[in-house]
């Protein structure tokens, strides 16, 4: 080989070697990163809309049932029969309203095991005052515990949500949300000071001579 053709090789593979290095590592990026998961809406509804709530743990067998009439007080059904605590309704209801989701697998595989999706674990039923009913279903927790593999209707889709909303669900079977007994008030009763009149001094007795 001779020189012009050592030379011309040389370049071409400092040029190759910039393209590579520039191109791919310049921008920041490497060809193997994983993209940051988008969070998507699962559904969006409107809070004040939703007047009934049913939860179905498929693993214990146990329901709870709570219902809003028409004054807009809650109603516990089961596992208990009581008013419920309206600031925890409100609270739960305003985030179910609009559950988001830190994943979506759009192409779930056809066996659902994995994500415990065939028998669930719950079931959610969120009642609207247009006779609607949304329906969640609930699998298993994803391995890093921080989510729950979810369904929504026949929505083939799975949706990782996040767990606080699905514990809080749970406890609505585990701690039914009764409205909280008041808390009686004392008022103290000030102390009475009794000053002694000269009546209440004791005398010394006289002692008679002899």
């Amino acid at each position: 080989m001779n020189t012009r053709n050592t030379i011309i090789l040389v370049v071409v593979l400092i040029a190759l070697g910039a393209y590579v290095y520039f191109g791919e590592m310049g921008s920041g990026q490497t060809p193997s990163a994983t993209p940051t998961p988008s969070v998507s809406t699962l559904w969006s509804l409107p809070a004040d809309h939703i007047n009934r709530l049913e939860v179905h743990d498929l693993q214990t067998k146990q329901e709870a049932r709570l219902v809003k009439d028409s004054g807009g007080t809650w109603q516990i059904e089961a596992p208990i029969t009581d008013t419920a605590d309206a600031t925890r309704l409100n609270s739960l209801t305003s985030r179910l309203a609009k559950i988001t989701a830190s994943r979506v697998i759009t192409n779930p595989p056809a066996d659902l095991a994995p994500f415990g999706l065939v028998t669930h674990t719950m079931t959610v039923d969120i009642g609207l005052t247009e006779n609607q009913t949304q329906t969640l279903q609930v699998g298993d927790k994803n391995p890093q515990g921080f989510s729950y593999y979810v369904q929504q209707n026949d929505n083939p889709a799975i949706y990782l949500v996040t767990s606080s909303l699905i514990d809080d669900l749970r406890r609505l079977i585990t701690k039914p949300p009764r409205k909280p007994t008041p808390t009686p008030t004392f008022t103290a009763t000030p102390a009475v000071t009794q000053t002694a009149t000269p009546e209440a001094i004791a005398t010394p007795s006289a002692t008679s001579a002899p």
